[in-house]
């Protein structure tokens, strides 16, 4: 084999699109390649990654960005750790030809070649990374109560906690086929199955957008916060939110209009908040708009980036403080949990989103987690409830699988 700096065709697409991205998938993830597989909101069209890289490749934003899915971790300073997954395999489920780039280490590409034609199964022994911390539940409370004195002490308006829970991965753990079943369970949520050397594998289905432009440059985010979960009964308009709630939405909303503020641009168009569904689970969302055609700010993406994570729904008001809070009292890495992810300039259009409702695989065991946001009117048993019912979202998947 020559490489494929000068092939296109080294792999055929396969009849039944589902193998061709399992195949791809599970040729890199036995190899250690980074590979990131996804799905927007609303469409049914799958796209996947392959990055053969053999070093991290982390970004330098600005404008001559290149192309490929972005991951952050929650803790990412001057967002200086975020890292590129380049697109050297392309695929999206839509088009009938696998895009093969420049691709120059022979040894790696003839094996990849292999692994896709032969298609092997997984190498559960790949499926490892440190351990994680699991969160006692009186310790979460006890975080929470912490937080509400400090509130009400008037440090902070808000602070987002957050605990994990550890449990045994099922036998036989396949992590594409478990993907193909969060992308039927959660098909209005971006859902995301990423693999990395040194960041692990992690599975996701988040509803809450961090930001986008579209090809017609319309830049969005969203302030997504305050949950309650769904019952057999309740429609989007019978849904009450209490005081509580509607100010822990509002926070998220303001602190978005003041970034907006920082950096002087006044023509946003917003929507909300309204009540929508997210999975098993009721949230208050405002969209804002902006359309870039018409403000003079061509590096909005990449400003309000900076700007935006991590959000005050992730982490607290003011950012600071409440991270500093943070790392002091909750025990624990969140690592990617809570960071960004998403494609970038794919196709000229970027859709970066937070990283909830997400679990992390390592050496048999899957690790789910959680955040509430707490305020001087939370409740202890309340907030650690709430954690209970948004980890519910992926570990019910994980329970019918036992």
């Amino acid at each position: 084999m020559k490489g494929l700096s000068t092939r296109t065709d080294f792999i055929q697409s396969f009849d039944r699109v589902e193998e061709t991205l399992e195949r791809l998938f599970t040729a890199s993830f036995n190899l250690g390649l980074a590979v990131a597989v996804w799905r927007e909101p609303g469409r049914n069209d799958i796209s996947i990654i392959i990055d053969f890289s053999e070093t991290l490749n982390k970004v330098e934003f600005n404008e001559n960005i290149e192309p490929g899915f972005l991951l952050s971790p929650f803790i990412n300073p001057d967002l200086k750790e975020t890292i590129l997954i380049r697109p050297d395999i392309y695929f999206n489920s839509s088009e009938s030809e696998i895009q093969v780039n420049n691709i120059p280490n022979i040894d790696l590409a003839d094996k990849f070649e292999y692994h896709y034609n032969e298609f092997t199964s997984i190498h559960q022994e790949k499926l490892t990374s440190k351990r994680s911390h699991t969160s006692q539940p009186q310790e979460f409370k006890t975080q929470v109560e912490k937080a509400v004195e400090e509130i009400q002490k008037e440090q902070f308006k808000k602070i987002v906690l957050s605990r994990s829970k550890e449990k045994e991965l099922p036998a036989g753990f396949n992590p594409f086929q478990f993907y193909l079943q969060l992308c039927q369970k959660h098909p209005q949520a971006f859902t995301s199955l990423v693999s990395h050397p040194t960041l692990g594998t992690w599975i996701g289905a988040t509803p809450e957008l961090l930001i986008s432009v579209s090809k017609d440059n319309i830049f969005k985010t969203i302030a997504l916060a305050a949950t309650k979960p769904v019952t057999s009964i309740q429609k989007l308009n019978e849904v009450v939110w209490t005081q509580k709630e509607i100010e822990e939405q509002a926070i998220v909303s303001r602190y978005i209009i003041n970034c907006f503020k920082s950096i002087r641009l006044r023509e946003y168009d917003d929507e909300g908040p309204r009540t929508v569904q997210a999975g098993n689970l009721f949230h208050l969302r405002t969209d804002f708009t902006v359309n870039i055609n018409e403000v003079p700010f061509p590096d909005l993406l990449f400003s309000m980036l900076k700007l935006l994570h991590p959000t005050s729904a992730v982490c607290g008001t003011p950012k600071e403080p409440a991270m500093n809070f943070i790392k002091e009292v909750e025990n624990y890495d969140r690592e990617l949990f809570t960071g960004f992810l998403g494609p970038i300039k794919i196709n000229n259009e970027t859709s970066i989103y937070v990283n909830i409702r997400c679990c992390k695989i390592q050496s048999g065991k899957v690790t789910f987690f959680a955040g509430a946001g707490i305020t001087k009117d939370s409740v202890a048993a309340n907030e650690l409830e709430e954690t209970n019912h948004k980890m519910y979202t992926l570990e019910s998947l994980f329970d019918h699988l036992q």
